[in-house]
């Protein structure tokens, strides 16, 4: 085939090392690539899957004799795939890519550069005598005993060059120590037949004292399925579980493992579930649920049957899932389901009663008279207030009987309204059952304005609710006022039916099932959960017990449908948590980290990650690459990060990730960030962040910025962000802080010295940020970005932050083209921002869709400043 004779024509000709990554091998590549396009036609399908954006080949330049093509040059394909997708995930070649520049119609016209050198890149890569496996390694031209699979093994290659660029011996040997391989002794798992769980280990031990370990070599299948022997069972690892060889988790399962780590050396694999099941709720459906515990610190000592065994132990931190030289290819959700959606529209139906009006009200103490006493805050009023007295110790605190026992689905605390409204803050919710002891415990952030809502889920029955404020200043509220229905009862007809599509409706209708809808005002922590009722509901549209709050769908947005909130499901099939402690462990959740694993092709999709990440130490996150280099291939996809202790999805020091349409919710620090500024062509795509909170000042170190979280943190702009929208922030919803920093500094394909500030950015395109509550939706405060000129940031959308839409500092060269600035504190503040273009952008001070809420009392009328400024 002619793609075999263009890789060995270059296998043997191209230059032996790049510092990034491979791409002057792939210059070789096109160039030889750039002839056969003249000999063959290519089909359809292979077309779509060559046509990724990669920059472009310089060997292809100068067979031309022309500059770089235009970026309106384009592949034109004979395809099927929709023509306004501008997204292909090719699943087997483990990537996504977009393809927003490609026109479908009849036949090849023209392949531009960019394009040409990406098709380089799939032929060395995938189409090796039509094979679209991937390969466990980036490709690389080697000479003499250097075998890619052991990189750690050190050959001089014929150019003089070692395997690792210009390094001594030395260096290369301490650098390539970092590194995790696959091992040979699993070179034949797909091959092996897997031997059931319940054959393997006795069953009737389903607590296990010493480490549970799958030899190398070996594949078991966990049988909890339908029927099978471990279904429905608990088993607990007190010492671990470590898989070297192979461990299938069958699509079905229903399973909890209680672990204090699980480390994968080999191969944890779980198939996607047949199309069309729907994701398990908390209370129904079959799950997997891992649960990592303890508090002491593990080390991940390499198996003795593996390559990686001279390399000694590692310290790991307590709840550690460490993949390290292995390979996760977890798929635990419909590929059809969708990550989060637009809400579409809302039928209400009947609202439910306050059913703490004029009921029995104690506090802690009373100020002054008796008109401030408890009672005042179920009596309707909102100008009368309670008072406790002030100054009387920590934990002063109000409750109410509700003289049954009630489902109760949210809460809204108004305010003392003549003064001193800052007092209510940092609140906690208790509630107790009829015998007065407690049963759920809900805190919570921040203050509360005038008036605020809190979702509690329509899961807890009580009969008593308690609010405590943590400090020594005085409680006060105007009215308290509780939302729900008698237990006993049910609320059948009290239901609001939410229209998100058919592909969201069948994923996410599971009786129980917690829906996520975003902030639509200036509140950054104004978003809600909703519970599914296990009620009928028509094609598309989702049953949910009656909102906390009304929120913003399409149909009423008067044709702005980014004002519409997002919605997304927080439950999952598979779970993996961290246990909770108390005390000083409180915030030690569970981490997730693959540990100097280069060259593996990663998936982890449709995971419900909650509890994780360990606050206050660094690299302990609930999902995270961690100085793996070339990862391509590797993809993090439709999971939800909920409740982390710190960040989100971390990229550190690793390059060709995507992570797509992932939902984190509830979390505190940055979200979605790159660590270092050394990180390089990763894909972020349609993910959602909401309610990320602050870290405390310092933490996880000094140098850090939590403390002002942003949704998507940017150190390096060579990193394509597509479609993402930030919901709500403490911080900023976008901030390119660009720095280049210690560990990642050292890494050959950063040249030791690259600075972040003047790199070209990828695509930056479609992202939107709202309800972000300092500084801006979008910023490069404080670091600045000089960027190349013709830096093009498309249609980004950023409306109803507090401050400003856009906050640009120190910067230069930025094109912003199209997009929408609305109802923001201000549209753009430009800060030493040179050269900037607004080229098609909307700006509107006051949108229609703003005053409709105003009139509806839905959002405070705050005068905004509006307009763009320009400070030099």
């Amino acid at each position: 085939r002619y793609p075999i004779l263009c890789y060995y024509l270059v296998y043997c000709t191209a230059p032996k090392y790049c510092n990034h990554c491979y791409h002057q091998h792939l210059e070789a590549l096109a160039t030889c690539f750039f002839f056969l396009t003249t000999m063959v036609r290519f089909e359809a399908t292979a077309l779509a899957a060559l046509a990724l954006y990669l920059p472009a080949s310089s060997a292809a330049d100068r067979l031309r004799g022309s500059s770089p093509s235009s970026p309106q040059e384009a592949v034109v394909v004979t395809t099927s795939v929709e023509e306004n997708n501008p997204f292909i995930d090719i699943q087997r070649a483990g990537i996504d890519r977009s393809l927003a520049s490609i026109h479908v119609e009849s036949e090849l016209s023209f392949v531009s550069d960019e394009q040409l050198g990406a098709l380089g890149e799939y032929i060395s890569r995938y189409s090796v005598d039509g094979n679209t496996d991937i390969p466990e390694t980036c490709p690389l031209d080697y000479e003499g005993d250097v075998d890619p699979y052991h990189p750690d093994s050190y050959t001089t290659l014929g150019s003089g060059r070692s395997l690792m660029g210009e390094m001594d011996m030395d260096q290369e040997m301490e650098h390539s120590h970092m590194h995790y391989v696959q091992s040979e002794c699993n070179a034949m798992l797909d091959m092996t037949t897997c031997v059931d769980w319940s054959l393997w280990f006795d069953t009737n031990n389903i607590t296990m004292s010493s480490e549970v370990k799958i030899p190398c070599g070996e594949c078991v299948t966990l049988d909890a399925g339908p029927g099978q022997d471990m279904e429905g069972l608990t088993l607990e690892f007190e010492q671990g579980l470590n898989i070297v060889g192979k461990l299938v988790i069958p699509s079905g399962a229903d399973i909890q493992l209680l672990t204090k780590y699980v480390f994968v050396q080999g191969v944890l694999e779980m198939p996607p579930p047949p199309a069309g099941t729907p994701i398990s709720s908390e209370d129904s459906g079959p799950k997997v649920k891992i649960t990592l515990y303890g508090t002491e610190e593990v080390i991940f000592n390499p198996d003795e049957a593996t390559e990686n065994s001279h390399k000694g132990g590692e310290a790991v931190s307590a709840k550690a899932f460490v993949v390290a030289g292995g390979r996760v290819d977890v798929r635990a959700l419909d590929p059809g389901c969708p990550g989060w959606v637009k809400l579409q529209s809302v039928t209400y139906g009947a609202a439910l009663p306050n059913i703490a009006l004029n009921k029995p009200a104690t506090q802690s103490s009373t100020y002054n008279n008796a008109g401030d006493g408890a009672s005042s805050a179920v009596d309707g009023n909102y100008n009368s207030f309670t008072h406790t007295n002030c100054w009387q110790g920590i934990n002063q605190w109000w409750k109410v009987d509700l003289e049954d026992v009630y489902t109760i689905a949210s809460i809204t605390v108004g305010n003392r309204l003549d003064c001193c409204g800052g007092r209510f803050h940092d609140a906690t919710f208790s509630f107790y059952d009829e015998n007065d002891e407690e049963v759920y415990v809900m805190p919570t952030s921040g203050g509360i304005g005038n008036k605020k809502s809190f979702s509690v889920g329509a899961s807890i029955d009580a009969r008593y609710v308690k609010v405590t404020i943590g400090d020594q200043d005085c409680l006060q509220i105007g009215e308290f006022e509780v939302y729900g229905w008698k237990a006993s009862e049910g609320p059948l007809e009290n239901v609001d039916r939410l229209h998100v599509g058919e592909e969201a409706a069948n994923c996410w209708k599971s009786p129980g099932s917690r829906i996520m809808l975003t902030s639509d005002t200036y509140e950054w922590d104004d978003s809600h959960i909703e519970v599914v009722a296990d009620v009928p509901s028509e094609p598309g549209t989702i049953a949910v017990y009656p909102l906390t709050k009304k929120k913003s769908a399409v149909d009423e947005t008067f044709g702005y449908p980014d004002f519409a909130v997002e919605v997304a499901l927080l439950d999952r099939s598979l779970i993996i948590e961290g246990a909770k402690d108390e005390g000083e462990f409180a915030t030690l959740g569970g981490h997730f980290i693959v540990l100097h694993t280069p060259h593996v092709h990663q998936h982890l999709e449709g995971a419900l990650l909650q509890n994780m990440g360990q606050q206050g130490k660094l690299g302990r996150y609930p999902l995270h690459f961690h100085m793996s280099e070339c990862v391509h291939g590797s993809t993090l996809s439709k999971n939800v990060i909920w409740k982390s202790n710190q960040r989100c999805v971390v990229v550190h020091g690793s390059h060709n990730v995507t992570v797509s349409e992932n939902v984190a919710f509830d979390t505190k620090g940055h979200c979605f960030m790159l660590e270092d500024g050394g990180e390089w062509d990763n894909v972020f795509y349609k993910n959602l962040g909401a309610k990320v909170g602050r870290l405390p000042r310092g933490v996880p170190r000094a140098e850090e910025t939590d403390f002002f979280p942003s949704v998507y943190w940017i150190t390096n702009p060579s990193n394509d962000f597509i479609g993402n929208v930030a919901a709500g922030s403490q911080g900023p919803g976008f901030w390119h802080e660009l720095k280049l920093r210690a560990p990642s500094s050292e890494l050959e394909i950063n040249n030791h010295g690259m600075n972040p500030k003047a790199l070209a950015q990828k695509t930056f395109k479609d992202n939107a940020s709202h309800s972000s509550g300092f500084r801006a939706g979008f910023t490069t405060y404080e670091t600045g970005y000089l960027a190349p000129p013709g830096t093009v940031w498309e249609n980004i959308k950023a409306y109803k932050n507090k401050e400003a839409g856009l906050f640009q500092h120190g910067t230069a060269n930025i094109d912003f083209r199209g997009g929408l600035l609305a109802d923001n504190g201000q549209a753009a503040h430009n800060f030493h921002h040179d050269n900037a273009i607004y080229d098609g952008t909307e700006v509107i001070g006051r949108s229609e869709h703003m005053q409709f809420l105003i009139d509806q009392g839905r959002i405070g009328d705050h005068c905004k400043t509006g307009g763009l400024s320009l400070q030099p």
